[in-house]
């Protein structure tokens, strides 16, 4: 009788926990004169078809479908099939939008590539939001009602934490964030769906529909966006943007979702989830990861592959390292190492001021001819690439006003810059990872180096660019590498750092090279110098930066050099 009775309150929805908390999500206000069919229909279909060869074409199709679904008032019926349908349609068109970008330059964004990644995220955001209110409108119904619509409850969360992360990486690849309203919608999911059912329960999801993964929890679902948030996509090439979620996978359970009190003491390997307290959420409670299996996994198997290459067995490499290209390696494991010892603050003020007369030689190659030329005998000469330089490296769309589309200093510190601009077609090609040298007016002739360590687009058209400064002084060098019996030159560029923990570094194109394995002898003046690197201290796809032991005495110096150089803040 007794097991009856339960059976009997549990078909009721009798013994569900309370759903009096409104969700707090923020919806389009509906309009009545828009009209949405339940269905997509054969003239829909139609079309479809006839554009299936193009990405782009598909994509204006579906937006032109689903661009009021979120102000129209559709029964729950309604909403349900035409946001699935829609939805088993454009996922996986979109996901290959997300795969790997090639090596082009992230700055100026090619026209197509734009046009493509902001269809697909806009719809993959329409969809998202489509999904919360059916997701709101289960939540509402009668505790017998949502019982029986428990499951479609259910999916419809999965689908929100999915597009999410689909629109994360598709905002991403454009250098662009989710706002502070979809990680609210994220959190209210996990803790709407945490007080109804098991988050670690595997669930299928629209790529395990595919073949492409096995069904996922809420749980890692949620932390897949945590995670990629953590690891700063910004600071990113976006041809290695995806290197986050792939490693996490191949991990899957390194990472730990933790619901603690607030006052709790955070550790260095505990990631606060990034978003402000959904409507859901008791305010004594926040939700964390646990990272420190993931961090250690990280630091082991970077230790790991450094190790590979000094003994040059490349069998040794690990396997969650050895699915990237070779010369995207070293690439990729200093850039999770340096993500995890974040630790450089954003200045706590900003002001912005036209730079005038700003010169910009980006890519090592553009480096090294600039400051080639300069020691040549025809360094009195103007080059094409110095006459661009003039106008800040950008001119205006319409290039027949003679008008020039100014850098502007946001804001400056002794080791980083930021720097504003109106992006156009005519804008330097640069990327995450390039190589700048910078300075204003005739202080080009002694260039300062930085690089390129952060991508923002703020709007439409206009970027943030971080620059991280490496040295106030840099000269031209020629280094032979002894390499299968053969001398092989390469070029580089000798730099002057004023950390503290190494004086002298040298910067290469991207090798396959590491400190104390190769022997070296640089050129300098045109008199060797035999070499020894000591750690490699950076590495991106346009150059890697050793230490050396190199003395300033040996070079010729009474101190480390640093020109007088300017702050670009002075010369407003």
């Amino acid at each position: 009788m007794g097991s009856l009775l339960t059976s009997l309150r549990g078909a009721l929805g009798l013994d569900l926990p309370p759903r009096a908390a409104p969700l707090g999500f923020k919806f389009p206000a509906l309009s009545q004169r828009l009209q949405a069919q339940s269905g997509l229909g054969l003239a829909f279909d139609a079309k479809l078809k006839r554009a299936q060869e193009d990405p782009t074409a598909v994509f204006e199709l579906i937006k032109d479908r689903v661009k009021h679904l979120n102000r129209c008032a559709l029964s729950t019926r309604q909403r349900q099939q035409l946001t699935n349908e829609v939805t088993q349609l454009f996922f996986e068109p979109a996901l290959q939008v997300c795969h790997p970008q090639p090596t082009a330059a992230a700055v100026p964004e090619p026209a197509e590539r734009r046009k493509r990644v902001l269809l697909a995220a806009e719809i993959s955001h329409i969809l998202m939001v489509s999904n919360q209110i059916l997701f709101n409108s289960y939540y509402q119904l009668s505790n017998f009602q949502f019982q029986r619509a428990r499951a479609k409850f259910q999916q419809a969360g999965v689908r929100v934490m999915e597009l999410f992360q689909l629109t994360q990486q598709l905002k991403a690849l454009r250098y662009q964030l989710p706002d502070q309203n979809d990680w609210r919608a994220l959190h209210t999911v996990l803790h709407t769906l945490q007080a109804h059912d098991r988050i670690d329960q595997p669930r299928r999801t629209l790529k395990h529909q595919l073949g492409l993964e096995s069904p996922q929890s809420v749980a890692s679902l949620f932390i897949g966006a945590v995670i990629f948030d953590f690891f700063k996509p910004l600071q990113w090439p976006t041809q290695l943007q995806w290197v986050t979620l792939s490693y996490l996978k191949s991990v899957a359970k390194s990472v730990r979702l933790v619901f603690q009190p607030c006052h709790q003491p955070a550790r260095r390997d505990v990631i606060a989830t990034p978003a402000p307290l959904s409507a859901t959420q008791p305010e004594s409670s926040q939700v964390v990861l646990d990272c420190a299996v993931l961090f250690t996994h990280i630091r082991t198997d970077c230790l790991a592959l450094i190790k590979a290459l000094r003994s040059k067995k490349m069998a040794d490499v690990p396997a969650r390292l050895a699915k990237f290209k070779e010369q995207e390696r070293l690439v990729v494991a200093h850039t999770l190492l340096h993500a995890l010892d974040q630790t450089a603050p954003e200045p706590a003020s900003e002001h912005s001021h036209p730079l005038q007369d700003l010169r910009l030689f980006v890519g090592f190659s553009g480096v090294f001819a600039l400051l080639q030329h300069q020691q040549g005998e025809f360094a009195h000469e103007e080059r094409l690439a110095d006459a661009l330089a003039k106008r800040s490296a950008i001119m205006a769309q319409d290039h027949h006003s003679g008008q020039s589309t100014l850098w502007t200093l946001v804001h400056e510190t002794p080791s980083r810059i930021r720097l504003s601009t109106q992006e156009s077609s005519y804008t330097t090609p640069l990327s995450v990872g390039s190589l700048l040298a910078y300075g204003m007016g005739e202080a080009i002739k002694h260039p300062c180096l930085a690089v390129v360590a952060r991508l923002e687009r703020v709007s439409s058209n206009t970027v943030l660019l971080d620059l991280a400064v490496l040295s106030h002084y840099a000269e031209p060098v020629v280094i032979t590498l002894h390499h299968h019996q053969q001398n092989v030159g390469h070029r580089a560029l000798l730099i002057a750092s004023q950390n503290i923990f190494w004086r002298w570094g040298l910067l290469l194109p991207p090798m396959d090279v590491l400190p104390g394995v190769d022997e070296f002898v640089m050129i300098r003046q045109g008199q060797p110098m035999p070499l020894d690197l000591e750690t490699l201290r950076m590495a991106t796809p346009d150059f890697s930066l050793f230490s050396t032991q190199l003395s300033t005495t040996e070079l010729g110096f009474d101190a480390v050099p640093n020109p007088t150089q300017p702050s670009l803040g002075s010369n407003l």
